[in-house]
This record gives structure tokens, C-alpha cells and sequence, in this order.
């Protein structure tokens, strides 16, 4: 742990609640850190494949879409950003399909920029579903962010947690 602890000093990590375990587990890590770390140690310490940060990208962003509509519900770009993402991933959309939706939903969120975060999620998940390791803290960490800001931290974690339990 205290060689693949990010940006942590060596006191932060000392200090986390499972570092005097016999065994750390995915799951003290879980609990453990604080959720913007959690995303950032799964995506760059996880060895997760190129697909799997994809998905914990779009996964992330779909978390807090809700915070976004709830904001502005008769405004859909961050969804049809989400939707064409998931599309691209899976084959059903194209590149130039999902570029144009990324930059409807970009507007969306500089016009928006109260749930900004809950939008920038979506756009770093389209980005990510093109690149992968940057695009996937990006929409992790403004996911992240969004469930902070909407009070929803346990349940954003436990949908992380319960994602992680479908990778193979």
C-alpha cells in the first residue's frame, strides 16, 4: 500500500483505518478512502483492462445522471451523451455520432454549470469510451464530485462496489 499510494504521504496512508490489517481487501479500500481516491487507486492500480475503465467510466456517469436531470429535466444532452457513449461501446453508434453528442452535451454543461460535474461525468465517459485511462479518472472523479455535491456519496459508492463485483 505505501508504494501505490498516489499522491498520499506516507502519514495520510499510515493514518487510513485498514493499513494495520494482515490483509488489505478491495472492500477495506472501499470503505476506507475517501471516494475521489477509491476511483482514481481502481482505475490506475486495479490493472483493469482498457474495456473495464470504459465501462467504470460510463457506469460512473450514469450513477449521477439522475443529479443532472433533477436539475434541469427537460434539458436530455447529458443523457443522449450517456446513451451514445453506451451505443459507441457497444457498436450501435459512430464516432462521428458520438462527437456530435459529446459537444451537445459540453454546451449543455457550460450553460448548466450548477451541475456541472454531473455533466462533465458524461462528456469524460464519451471521451473515454474513445480513450481510456485519463477519460476514465476524469469521469470517475466528476462523478465524484456530483455525489458530493448531492449528498449521495454511500449510495455512489455502493453502485462502484457493486459494479466492481460484475468484473471478471
Amino acid at each position: 500500500m505505501l508504494s501505490n499510494r498516489g499522491c498520499y504521504s506516507r502519514e495520510k496512508m499510515i493514518s487510513t483505518p485498514f493499513i494495520k490489517n494482515k490483509r488489505i481487501t478491495l472492500k477495506n479500500l472501499f470503505d476506507g478512502l475517501p471516494i475521489k481516491d477509491l476511483t482514481w487507486f481502481l482505475v490506475r492500480k486495479c490493472n483493469l483492462t482498457l474495456a473495464q475503465k470504459k465501462e467504470l467510466a460510463l457506469h460512473c456517469a450514469k450513477q449521477v445522471l439522475p443529479i443532472y436531470e433533477k436539475k434541469y429535466p427537460k434539458n436530455n444532452c447529458i443523457r443522449e451523451c450517456v446513451e451514445a457513449t453506451e451505443g459507441y461501446m457497444n457498436g450501435s453508434v459512430s464516432k462521428a455520432e458520438l462527437i456530435k453528442k459529446r459537444n451537445a452535451a459540453a454546451n449543455a454543461a457550460i450553460a448548466a454549470n450548477a451541475a456541472i460535474a454531473a455533466a462533465n461525468a458524461a462528456i469524460a465517459a464519451n471521451a473515454s469510451a474513445i480513450a481510456a485511462n485519463a477519460s476514465a479518472i476524469a469521469a470517475a472523479n466528476a462523478s465524484a464530485i456530483a455525489a458530493i455535491a448531492a449528498d449521495a456519496t454511500d449510495a455512489y459508492r455502493q453502485s462502484i462496489w457493486e459494479f466492481c463485483k460484475t468484473l471478471k
